[in-house]
Formats: structure tokens, C-alpha cells, sequence
């Protein structure tokens, strides 16, 4: 248990971690106190019998439950490098319980390519290795083996929404 305590001695957040090296809770937080308030969080790997076809930075791989303090439970879908591919959870607006989701895309740096929020609004980004595979339309597997590859070739990119591709770097 890790518990952080301010100059009065107050606990200001506790974490309580699985112990049981048999479950997936093993090592992770599975209780976590702050304030008046706890937190409860459910660890499963995700079975990988799936119809259509992923690669390893889109294909999920464990799930993560957490209630929040209020009871709600919000759910996680992570890959198998830990980057969220799927967040959901049901809320309250203006009396009338919405049931909201978002979607994430990695590519194969790890990077965020693609999120999808709540509200429906796709943000998109390119990053080198995207913008020289589409520039020069080669295959993916292609990029460090092109004759064209220098460094100024590999500068970081990025579009946002339909805002116009500019240098970031």
C-alpha cells in the first residue's frame, strides 16, 4: 500500500495492490482511496479469437474496469503496449443518462494517429513515417530501405481535424 500524507498528517490519496500473483491484479492498483471517495479497478485480458484480422497497435489485448467513487464504472480496452484503444462509460446530462465512447488509434511507433471523441469529432495526425509512406507511395515495410530517406524527410507532421498539414518540429 502506497499512501501519500500531507504536513498535517492528513491521507490525501492510498493505493492498495494486488497480491494474489495467480491474478492479473498482481502488482496493480486495485483500490485507490482519495479524499471521502474510492476507487475500485478490475484487470481481464481480452481473448484473442477475433473475426477480423488486427495488427499488434490496433488489436485489443486487456481491459481495464474502473468504478469511480460515484459507483460508475467506467471500462478501458487497451493494446498489448498499454495504449488505450477504447474508453467507455454512461453519464448524466440535463437528467437524461448518455452513453459515451471514444476511440484511439496507434501506429507502429506507438504514436496517436487517430481519436475519436465523445462527441463524434475525428482528430487525425500525421507523423513522419505516415507523411513520407503517402508522399512517395511505398508500403510501410518499405520506408527504411528507400533511397529517399534522409533526415529532413523524417521531420514530425501533424494534421488536426481538416486543419491544413503543417511542421511541428
Amino acid at each position: 500500500m502506497i499512501r501519500i500524507i500531507d504536513p498535517e498528517g492528513q491521507i490525501l490519496l492510498e493505493n492498495e495492490y494486488g497480491i494474489d500473483s495467480h491474478r492479473l491484479s498482481f502488482n496493480r492498483v486495485v483500490r485507490q482511496c482519495q479524499g471521502n471517495g474510492e476507487r475500485y479497478f478490475e484487470y481481464e485480458d481480452i481473448v484473442q479469437e477475433f473475426e477480423t484480422e488486427y495488427n499488434d497497435d490496433s488489436r485489443p489485448s486487456h481491459q481495464t474496469t474502473v468504478i469511480e467513487r460515484n459507483g460508475d464504472p467506467i471500462h478501458y480496452i487497451f493494446n498489448r503496449f498499454g495504449k488505450i484503444l477504447f474508453r467507455e462509460e454512461n453519464v448524466i446530462r440535463n437528467g437524461i443518462v448518455r452513453h459515451i465512447v471514444s476511440r484511439s488509434r496507434y501506429n507502429r511507433d506507438g504514436r496517436l494517429v487517430a481519436f475519436l471523441s465523445p462527441e463524434g469529432v475525428l482528430t487525425q495526425y500525421l507523423f513522419g513515417r505516415e507523411y513520407y509512406v503517402k508522399r512517395h507511395g511505398i508500403e510501410d515495410e518499405e520506408v527504411f530501405n528507400h533511397n529517399d530517406l534522409t533526415v529532413g524527410e523524417t521531420g514530425l507532421w501533424t494534421t488536426i481535424g481538416c486543419c491544413p498539414l503543417r511542421q511541428i518540429l
